[in-house]
């Protein structure tokens, strides 16, 4: 079961107005075996792009582009927002793709390529010639805890 984090760098960038989900692109990277996502160090794809898989049998560096499924939404029953971006279908064409454990999704409008969250699935994924991965659902929900 994949487990999703925010980085910290992604508050701050919402509270300073640098992401808009209404107007700005977004893209998800698949990150290489054994990437572990820090929410302190890991805020934008420059901070991420070394783990990042080689391009090639489908899959092309700086990752899938992705379109947000769902609006931006105010959750008041448990308290939180919520975005949800459509489903990403990964094929691999010509050969196996490399082996990747993680996937972020990041802001490719803001200067910065802001990461909005990351998956880290949990186990490794190896998609062999000819086939194809899913990742559904992909949400993130925010909670700003209360002091």
């Amino acid at each position: 079961m994949a487990v999703k984090y925010v980085p910290n760098r992604f508050f701050y960038e919402l509270g300073i107005g640098g992401n808009n989900f209404l107007t700005h692109s977004y893209k998800l990277a698949l990150l290489g075996s054994g990437f572990e996502f820090d929410v302190k160090t890991h805020g934008t794809y420059g901070d991420v792009s070394a783990s990042e898989i080689a391009a090639g049998n489908g899959y092309a560096t700086g990752g899938y582009d992705v379109l947000i499924e769902a609006a931006w939404a105010q959750d008041d029953v448990n308290d939180r927002a919520e975005i949800v971006f459509e489903d990403v279908v990964i094929v691999a064409d010509g050969a196996d793709l490399p082996v990747f454990s993680a996937a972020v999704i990041y802001n490719d409008t803001h200067a910065s390529d802001i990461i909005v969250g990351c998956l880290q699935i949990g186990v490794d994924v190896l998609v062999t010639n000819g086939n194809q991965f899913q990742l559904q659902q992909i949400s993130f929900r925010l909670r700003m805890p209360n002091t």
